[in-house]
């Protein structure tokens, strides 16, 4: 699963370099979106991530039904994944 992961410093204005491997591994071009979890970010094509992106309403959704009913999380995510 990580086989792509690359770990990168900033240059002095904040910006991160990536390789040409991982610009055709993503399939970036010229614009990306970046998406955070809490330690890490992760780089994506706009057009790869708006299609895999799941609704707000949707996640909220999710996430109550966890919370209410927290011993069917299995049925939960599966429902979720279907949408």
């Amino acid at each position: 699963i990580g086989s792509m992961a690359h770990e990168c410093t900033c240059d002095k204005q904040g910006r991160i370099s990536l390789t040409p491997k991982l610009l055709e591994h993503a399939g970036i071009s010229d614009r990306a979106v970046l998406l955070g979890a809490v330690t890490t970010i992760q780089v994506w094509n706009p057009e790869d991530w708006a299609q895999r992106e799941m609704e707000s309403e949707a996640g909220l959704d999710v996430i109550q039904a966890i919370q209410e009913r927290g011993d069917d999380l299995t049925d939960i995510l599966n429902r979720a994944v279907q949408t």
